[in-house]
C-alpha cells in the first residue's frame, strides 16, 4: 500500500519527540532516597553547607524570576562553601572548593548579561549537584531538574517539586523534568 500522506516537517517531529521525552521523564516523581553514600560531617561543616545551599536556592529563585543581579548571593555562596571546606572531611573538600570557585565566577559574571549569569549558574549547579550526590543526607528534600532547551549545563536543584526553571525564567518557567540523583552531574 502506498501512503499519500505528506511527512511532517522535521521541526514538528523534533517538537513531538521532545514533548514525549519530557512527559515520560516527568512521570517519575521520586524524591531522593536516603540510600547512597553518607559522609560524617562536623556540625561546623554541615552549617557551612546549609548556608551555601540557602544561598544557592536564593540565586536559583531569583533567576527563575528573571532577577539577574545575584552577585551578593553568589558571594555568600562562595564564602559559605569555602568555610565549609575547612572543616569538611577530606573527600568533600575538592567539591566544596569547586563550588566556591564556581560561585566566585558567578559573582564576577556580567550582571547586565542574563545569558552570562545563567551560564555561570550552570557551573554552580554542576558543583552543587556533585556535592549533594556525595552524601545522600544532603540531598534529602531536594529535587534535581533538567531543561533540554538550555544551552550548556541545564540541571538545577530545588526544594519543591513545582518546576521553576532558572535558565529560562519567565520565557519557559516550567520547562524541564525531574532527573535521578544518581545521574552524573
Amino acid at each position: 500500500m502506498i501512503s499519500t500522506k505528506t511527512p511532517a516537517p522535521e521541526s514538528t517531529r523534533l517538537a513531538v519527540s521532545a514533548a514525549i521525552f519530557l512527559a515520560l521523564v516527568g512521570c517519575s516523581k521520586a524524591a531522593p532516597a536516603d540510600k547512597g553514600p553518607r559522609i560524617e560531617l562536623t556540625a561546623e561543616a554541615r552549617l557551612g553547607i546549609d548556608r551555601a545551599l540557602g544561598a544557592y536556592d536564593d540565586i536559583r529563585s531569583k533567576l527563575a524570576s528573571d532577577q539577574i543581579a545575584v552577585s551578593g548571593d553568589a558571594q555568600r555562596l562562595e564564602l559559605a562553601a569555602a568555610d565549609a571546606s575547612k572543616s569538611a572531611p577530606a573527600s568533600l573538600r575538592p567539591t566544596l572548593e569547586s563550588l566556591s570557585a564556581a560561585a566566585g565566577d558567578l559573582q564576577r559574571a556580567d550582571q547586565d548579561d542574563p545569558e552570562a549569569v545563567r551560564k555561570a549558574f550552570g557551573k554552580v549547579s554542576r558543583a552543587t549537584i556533585a556535592l549533594l550526590g556525595a552524601d545522600s543526607t544532603l540531598s534529602k528534600g531536594r529535587y534535581v531538574y533538567e531543561c533540554p532547551m538550555t544551552e550548556g549545563y541545564g540541571k538545577w536543584i530545588q526544594t519543591t517539586d513545582k518546576i521553576a526553571n532558572p535558565y529560562m525564567g519567565s520565557r519557559m518557567l516550567e520547562c524541564g523534568a525531574e532527573v535521578a540523583w544518581d545521574a552524573s552531574p
